[in-house]
């Protein structure tokens, strides 16, 4: 196997990784994801960790005026918490991950 093609499969398991995450945080509420995306827009270095960073914000924008986000919009969104969430946690707990950023104890 060369370079190119280990280098390329690492790519795709972290997007399948990155995927499944989005499709997690998807079961949020608006307001949680709301939330947890500000919080990952603050981040540091958000802004080379998430690909669609500027969309992000204006997403974020859009929703401060109107109140309502499509289910595109959540799911750009869940995608940007969950690339911050990859590159800061490898291991994935819906759980805690729920009692740490959003205090909930579920």
């Amino acid at each position: 196997m060369s370079i190119y093609d280990e280098y390329s499969e690492q790519y795709r398991l972290e997007e399948l990784e990155i995927s499944e995450r989005a499709e997690t945080f998807l079961s949020f509420t608006d307001k949680e994801i709301i939330t947890l995306a500000r919080q990952v827009l603050e981040e540091e270095e958000s802004e080379y960790i998430i690909e669609e960073y500027d969309l992000v914000g204006k997403i974020l924008d859009y929703y401060d005026k109107s109140r309502r986000i499509s289910d595109k919009q959540r799911y750009c969104l869940c995608r940007a918490i969950a690339e911050m969430d990859y590159f800061f946690n490898e291991h994935f707990d819906i759980e805690y991950f729920r009692k740490t950023h959003l205090g909930n104890e579920e």
